[in-house]
This record gives C-alpha cells, structure tokens and sequence, in this order.
C-alpha cells in the first residue's frame, strides 16, 4: 500500500502569486539538516536523498547510533519522478521518470554507510516524488516482509511514501527524504493428532484426527486480522477450504496462539494450512505494505498393518499331521509373512510347548529384527527333543508397525498371528498266530506259535496296507501306522482250520 501526498496547489503564470507560492512551500517543506552539501554535485546541481533504514524499534525515529549507518538497507531500489506541479503523484502520465539508483555505500565519505541514496537534481523551483519501487517487496526483493514506518514520527525526516519534495532554492543539497521501514512476519505450525511439526500421523482405518495450528508472530510489528485456513488435502481447489479460526489481535512481536480443527480422515492425506496477517502498531492501526503469511502442512497416514504365521512339523504341511515313533525329536518350521502395508520389526515367535494356559515351558522359537517389507517373508526352526506323546503346540508371532528404517510408527497397535502343529506318535497293530491243540478258541498256556502264516492288513474302506508272515513263535506286527481303524485278514495255512472266534476273555 503506498501513502500519497494529498496536498494541492496550482501554479499561476502571474509572477507575483508563483513567487509568493514558491516561498510559503519552500518554508513549509524545507528544513535546516547538519549534513554539509555534497562537495563532488555539479556546479549549478543539487541533490535530494539521504537514506532507506531499517526500523527495528517500530518508532519512526531514526536511532543514529544503530539504525541510521548499521541498519541502513542496501539493494532498494528507489525512483526518482519529477512533479508537473499539481501536487498529486502521477507516474508514467504527467509526472516523469527521471532516475532510478539502488541503495548502498556512498563513495563520497570515509566510512562505510548502508541504505544511502542521493540523486542529482535541478532545484530552483522544481517539485519531486521520491517513490520506493514495487519491486522492493517482490519475493527476493531488498524490502520482502517490511512495511513501512517512516510516517510514525514528526521529525524533519518522516513523511509519507512516495514522498514530495519541493526545492525552492537555486542550488540545495536536501538529505531529507528518509524511509524507515520494520520487518513483519508470521509463522505456522501445523501438526495432526500425536504427530510431532514434520513428522506423519498415522492411523488405523478411518478416524477422527484433530490438527493443531499454532501462529507465531515473528517479525518486529504487531499483527491484526489473523486469519488461518486449511486447503482440506486438495489443493488447487478452494471449494472445499474452511477457515480453521480468526484472531482480530493485535499480535505482539513474539507472541503465539493456537486453534484447533477436527476432520475424518479415512484415506492418506497431505493438506495444507496458511496463515495471512495485518502488520499494524499496538493499537491495531495498519502499516503501509503487504501482509505476512506463512503456511505449513501435515501428513496423515491411513495403514493396515498384518502378518501372518505358518507353523508346522517336521514335513508335514501346514494344518496336517506329523507323525513320529516314540521318542523321536520334531523339528517345527515358522514362517512369518507381512501381510500388511507398513514394515514389521521385533517380530517375535512364540510357542507354548503344548501346554496352553501355561506360560511357565513357553519357549522363543526365534526372534527377527526386521524390518520385514509389506509382502516379505522370514523363516526360523526350532526342534523339540524326545517327544514321547502326542502334542498340539501352538505358537504366536509379533511385530511392531515400523517404517523402511525400522522407526515405531506412533500409535499403531502391535500385529500378531498364532498358528498351531500336531504331532501323534504312530500306532502299531499284531499279536500272535497259534496252534489251538483243544480246538476252544482260547490260547492256553503251552500251546504253540505258528510261524509262516500270511497275514494282511485292511484299512476300514477295504485298502490293504501290506502283508507279513509271522515268524518267531507265530508273532507278527505292523509298525508306523497312522492311528485309525484296521483289519487283519489270515491266509489258513494247508491242514488247518480255523478255532472258534470270540471266545474268552482276550479275543
């Protein structure tokens, strides 16, 4: 925003009344300054300038001792337009262009300066406008986030921007033409749920998340019409933006406040808050030059964390049965796949031993640091020593939700899958062939075994499983068989017949 000198007057051709003129606005708008002139101006010349300063205090007042050499400001760039005579600010129609120069040392003294500025000019009646270009405030620009305070004090040095000078004498050096300026600023934090400025907040399925935004006032002025917004994780689009909170302020330097905004989120979102603000003084009063703004964003992460675990015995595949002859040792396989979409670390397996309820013989089958990709597998085996009796054992896999680089993702639940084996032992089936002298059925003491005779096992639907031949006194056993139902059938050897069955009591 730029000021304007509203003060008119008109010329007349009348010598008497432009010399009358010409003397009230000299001794309006001229001054005595401790500056001597400059001693390398062109014979005949005079100059207008003096310095662009940075107002840190936010008075108006130029502090000699640290604002006015030290905190000068280089690189503005300044124009330099003379007046038709009205009065009124008119670039590029009836007031000219006629130098444009950039802040900085001045060659002329000793010491080293900042911010100075001189044009040489034609005085002797002439009027200008010293204007501080747009450019200035550009993104980049030497005056980016400052505005104006040179018109908060009444020394000779304030006035408004674009200034006008009027140089009445026929030779002047004018150093009066001073702007001061402040910076203002503003910054934005904006975080979701638990989730630390910068990091993401991840979320189980869809939630409510509530997001924090907290406004600071960075800069040297005071701050009004606070307004914070949230572009809702579309941008580009406005249709959807909501206004998360306004604060009328005014703001203090340093000073922060917070507001709140609660969303369901149910799919990954990146959405985007700004904050703009008024720079003004401490009464809410504005300064001249662009509002501050600032914006910053947050990351909510919708995940599934899985896994799945495959335990079993020895060959057998998974759900099926391992079967073992007394004694045996059984190797049990585990096998943990990430089903999931988040990394899985500290995944550790389980297995309670066959005694569930009882964690006092549980044992770690192992323990994989990870971190497991989404789709990726590990494997480990563990082996039990002479198991002597059937057992059904189960084991349970764990895992905490990690990033790639295996960083807890904060309040995502621990995943886990259990998954069991069974082990039998195999059964046996056989006895004894004999030769019943009395013909009864019952095998009495004496009466001998009968080797050589076929005989053949039957599942219950009718398979033969094998045959054998007993030997050893009439003995005959079939070994390593699953447990279930069976049959045997005898091939009668030549000149036997067969005794009586289901007599006694072993029958």
């Amino acid at each position: 925003m730029k000021g304007s000198f509203t003060h008119r007057f008109s010329f007349r051709t009348v010598a008497l009344v432009m010399g009358v003129l010409a003397l009230v606005l000299f001794a309006q708008m001229t001054v005595s300054h401790a500056d001597p002139p400059d001693p390398n101006a062109p014979q005949g010349a005079s100059t207008l300038g003096d310095f662009v300063w940075h107002d840190s205090n936010v008075n108006g007042v130029k502090d000699e001792s640290a604002e006015w050499g030290s905190s000068g400001i280089d690189g503005v760039v300044v124009n330099l337009y003379q007046d038709d005579l009205d009065g009124v600010f008119e670039p590029g129609t009836d007031d000219t262009l006629v130098a444009t120069m950039t802040t900085g040392d001045d060659s002329n003294t000793s010491g080293t300066e900042h911010g100075w500025y001189d044009f040489v000019v034609t005085a002797n009646g002439n009027a200008y406008w010293v204007e501080i270009d747009d450019s200035n405030f550009d993104p980049g620009g030497a005056l980016e986030n400052y505005v104006y305070t040179g018109n908060l004090a009444s020394n000779a040095y304030n006035g408004a921007e674009p200034r006008f000078v009027y140089l009445g004498d026929p030779i002047m050096d004018y150093n009066d033409a001073d702007f001061g300026y402040a910076l203002a600023g503003i910054q934005l934090v904006k975080t979701a749920g638990n989730a630390a400025d910068g990091e993401v907040e991840y979320i189980e399925g869809a939630q409510q998340v509530t997001f924090k935004y907290t406004y600071t006032n960075t800069g040297e002025t005071y701050l009004s019409n606070i307004v914070v917004t949230d572009d809702n994780g579309t941008p580009g689009d406005t249709s959807d933006d909501f206004t998360v909170c306004t604060i009328s302020g005014p703001l203090a330097p340093g000073a922060s406040g917070t507001c709140t905004a609660t969303r369901l989120i149910s799919s990954d979102m990146t959405n985007t808050a700004t904050v703009t603000a008024n720079p003004t003084d401490g009464s809410g009063n504005d300064l001249p030059g662009n509002d501050v703004s600032d914006e910053d964003d947050a990351v909510v992460d919708v995940v599934a964390p899985a896994m799945q675990l495959v335990k079993t015995a020895g060959s057998a595949a998974d759900g099926a049965t391992w079967y073992i002859n007394s004694g045996d040792d059984v190797t049990y396989h585990y096998t943990v796949t990430n089903t999931g979409d988040t990394y899985l670390s500290n995944i550790v397996v389980t297995d309670d031993n066959g005694t569930p309820g009882n964690t006092n013989d549980d044992f770690t089958a192992c323990t994989i640091a990870g971190p497991l990709a989404p789709g990726a597998s590990a494997s480990c085996d563990y082996t039990v020593s002479n198991v002597t009796a059937d057992v059904t054992n189960t084991a349970t896999a764990t895992a905490n939700p990690t990033d790639s680089n295996g960083n807890d993702l904060p309040d995502i639940n621990d995943v886990s899958d259990s998954d069991d084996a069974t082990v039998v032992l195999y059964a046996s089936l056989g006895d004894f062939v004999w030769e019943d002298l009395d013909a009864d059925g019952v095998q009495d003491a004496g009466e001998p075994g009968l080797d050589g005779v076929t005989v053949e096992l039957f599942k219950s639907d009718g398979t033969s499983m094998g045959t054998t031949t007993t030997a050893n006194g009439g003995q005959y056993s079939f070994d390593n068989l699953v447990p279930g139902d069976y049959y045997v059938v005898f091939t009668l050897p030549s000149g036997y017949v067969f005794s009586p069955q289901d007599q006694g009591g072993d029958d």
